[in-house]
């Protein structure tokens, strides 16, 4: 982030390291300092990948808005811009298979309504079918099965003792009288051993299998219920959990895009350039003395650091301190001389604010001091006196 260092707008207390006044109040003594500083910072927003130092202008270097300042490395940048892609690609993915799901969410919900109106009711005629009827047919079919059983049975022993009666003092075709009442007898055990066998599972059936049948019925009727209520609770609300997924894959592709929008814009802010029209300084403001080079080629830069820094000397501010009693005097727009003994240069200014406020019988002027020519230099001590 660049941090423009601007003066204050209304100066109303005497500025510390000022000099007094002197005792005539005729001449009055400040440092200068520049209408406009900035601090250009190395500041990232999205890439956290390692920062090298390529290139950095010359200090003291006079400037133009728009000239390169200085220029970083980044090695780990086209990797990290790949996986921003990555990530917006999956995000898009994301989005798409979520809007698709909500579609076919809104297409087929009546369908699913109906659909479930439908086993609801099936699922209560079934039930009410078997109470009201199908359990009755089903026991007494059951029932009748037992009877014929039965009823076979009683044949079978008539027709033994019909056999038995016919046979009976008969002793021609002795060896076929015997396989036919064998043959008899064989089938009614047999018969008898079956029914007892139906009787036994018609017993189970009514204590078990049956009431199983209505307990199936009646889960599938409840089962139905509860799902028609899910729909209805879908229909009342919209189905808030596919629209709070919907939401989520919506927050991802924002992100995802703001990420990749961010890192792009990351590529540009390797290369540091001068905001407005000036000298060039190496490193922060704060004790710069306008040659040192904190950083070279090559170095690893840290994110936040005051890289470079450009100073608009064209003009110049300088705060003195007035008497009360002169404070008419240094009005807005008065024309006053501007010397410097330690330059060894005059120059000219113009008041541009007086303070409102009086601290130890004086208040703040400020004078603007037009330095087109470059005579003055930021930090001289410069003399402020009114034209004879």
């Amino acid at each position: 982030m660049r941090l423009k260092i601007f003066s204050a707008v209304l100066i109303t207390l005497a500025v510390a390291g000022v000099s007094q006044a002197q005792d005539d109040g005729k001449i009055l003594s400040g440092k200068l300092e520049a209408a406009q500083a900035t601090e250009i910072k190395v500041d990232l927003q999205v890439y956290s990948g390692e920062l090298r130092l390529k290139w950095i202008a010359t200090p003291g270097m006079a400037m133009k808005a728009g000239d390169k300042l200085a220029e970083l490395e980044a090695p780990d940048y086209a990797e990290a811009l790949e996986r921003g892609r990555e990530g917006l690609t999956a995000a898009e993915l994301g989005l798409q298979a979520m809007k698709d799901a909500a579609k076919q969410y809104e297409d087929s919900f009546p369908e699913q309504v109906l659909a479930a109106q439908r086993r609801l009711e099936r699922a209560r005629e079934e039930l009410q079918f078997f109470r009201e009827i199908d359990r009755k047919q089903q026991v007494r079919g059951n029932e009748m099965n037992l009877e014929g059983s039965k009823f076979s049975i009683e044949d079978q022993e008539e027709e033994l003792a019909q056999l038995e009666k016919l046979y009976k003092g008969n002793d021609l075709a002795k060896e076929s009288q015997d396989i036919v009442l064998n043959r008899s007898k064989r089938r009614l055990a047999q018969s008898k051993e079956r029914h007892k066998m139906a009787e036994d599972r018609h017993e189970r059936w009514l204590k078990v299998d049956l009431p199983r049948r209505e307990q199936d019925l009646e889960s599938a009727v409840k089962g139905a219920e509860l799902e028609m209520q899910r729909i209805e609770t879908l229909k009342a609300n919209g189905n808030a959990d596919l629209k709070s997924k919907l939401m989520g894959a919506e927050r991802r592709h924002k992100d995802a895009v703001q990420y990749l929008a961010k890192l792009e814009a990351d590529a540009k802010a390797l290369v540091l350039i001068a905001p407005h029209d000036g000298v060039m300084l190496a490193g922060g403001l704060a004790g710069n003395d306008g040659v040192a080079m904190p950083a070279k080629a090559g170095d690893k830069i840290n994110r936040g650091l005051a890289l470079v820094s450009v100073i608009n000397t064209a003009t110049l501010h300088v705060t003195v301190p007035v008497l009360a009693g002169a404070r008419a005097k240094y009005q807005p727009g008065t024309k006053v001389a501007v010397k410097s003994d330690e330059l060894a240069v005059n120059g000219s200014g113009t008041v541009k604010l007086i303070g409102m406020l009086v601290r130890d019988g004086k208040v703040s002027a400020r004078i603007e001091v037009d330095n087109a020519e470059g005579k003055f230099l930021p930090g001289a001590k410069v003399g402020i006196s009114l034209p004879e």
